[in-house]
């Protein structure tokens, strides 16, 4: 009974992974594609801003951390009611949330380009945060 078992959840699991990636991005013609594969840029973008974050905040003192923290969270909202807002034209159609995923991968791709920027501040600039 049990060999039955496990060779049934291997069966039902295996297309998985082939589901979850997306179609050659490239040549996306179905929305359904293009949807899976803004969703994949947003993740991708989500995962280069939150290593660039946690690198920026290893260098700042307590006090720069903490105020990291409160402007990482505000930028959070920011994003994504800009987004709501950018998306707005497409609500309720099937591409609301590829143009909302496109969006926020274009925003957090910025926001990740300005912690790089402040992460690599000259010794003695005063305009970045320590």
């Amino acid at each position: 009974m049990m060999p039955r078992t496990i060779a049934t959840v291997v069966l039902l699991l295996a297309p998985l992974p082939a589901a979850a990636q997306p179609a050659n991005c490239a040549n996306a013609v179905s929305q359904a594609d293009m949807t899976a594969c803004a969703a994949a840029g947003r993740s991708n973008a989500d995962l280069r801003l939150n290593q660039s974050y946690a690198r920026l905040r290893k260098g700042l003192s307590a006090g720069g951390q903490e105020r990291l923290k409160a402007s990482q969270r505000a930028w959070i909202a920011f994003r994504d009611l800009e987004c709501q807002f950018r998306s707005n034209g497409a609500d309720g159609g099937s591409a609301a949330p590829m143009v909302a995923a496109t969006c926020a991968a274009d925003l957090s791709r910025a926001r990740t380009a300005d912690l790089d920027r402040l992460g690599k501040c000259a010794e003695g600039d005063l305009s970045c945060p320590r």
